[in-house]
Parts: structure tokens; C-alpha cells; sequence
């Protein structure tokens, strides 16, 4: 059992949120999406410039749910994609710090995608 299992027995920490800015690297993004949605886990794009999110390439990607629809009582952990301007974008984004520092502080997943540092 998670240490926020034990903590917050009550609650169940089920989703994990991959978050998507505009600039984002694709392959940061949408493999963990398709590795965590083949292993049956329940994962959500997370658009956090909007619905409809152009990856660092061009490549329109429509979100799961906006940043507004996040659920932080439900959150089992984050993915954040790497990309230029992406990581600028998330890191501007007071919703994006503040779920991570949520998720950090109760003991939960954060993972930081990037090949290269952005």
C-alpha cells in the first residue's frame, strides 16, 4: 500500500494527469498516455492552454479535459511533457505548480518527461 493509502484510507488517488501546454514534445506526452491506458490505469490529457493543444512539431492534440476540470482530491500522479515552448508554458501555469506541489507534499507521482533539458 502507498504511503497516501495509509494516510488517506478513504480516498482511492486513482487518476493520473499528463499535462499538455502548447509546445509540447509528443512522444513525452502520448507515450505514457498509451503504456498507462494498455496497463488499464485510469489516465487524462490534461489541456492546459485549452481543449485543442499544438504539440512543439504542429501536431493538434485535443485534451481529455481542461485545466479547470482537474480533480486533486482523486490525483495519483502527474506527467509533465517535455518540448520548447511546452515545459515554459507549464512552469508559467500556477494550476500546473500547484497540483504538482500538492501531489509532491502527499507522497504521489511526479514525472518529468524530457529528452534533453528544457
Amino acid at each position: 500500500m502507498s504511503i497516501s493509502g495509509l494516510l488517506f484510507p478513504e480516498r482511492k488517488f486513482t487518476m493520473f494527469y499528463v499535462f499538455l501546454a502548447e509546445g509540447f514534445e509528443e512522444t513525452e506526452a502520448l507515450a505514457p498516455v498509451d503504456v498507462m491506458r494498455r496497463a488499464k490505469l485510469d489516465v487524462k490529457t490534461v489541456g492546459v492552454t485549452g481543449e485543442c493543444v499544438t504539440s512543439s512539431h504542429g501536431v493538434p492534440v485535443k485534451a481529455d479535459i481542461t485545466i479547470d476540470n482537474i480533480d486533486l482530491d482523486d490525483v495519483q500522479g502527474v506527467v509533465l511533457p517535455g518540448g520548447m515552448p511546452g515545459t515554459l508554458n507549464l512552469e508559467a501555469n500556477e494550476k500546473v505548480i500547484e497540483t504538482v506541489k500538492y501531489s509532491r507534499n502527499l507522497c504521489r507521482s511526479v514525472n518529468s518527461r524530457s529528452s534533453r533539458n528544457s
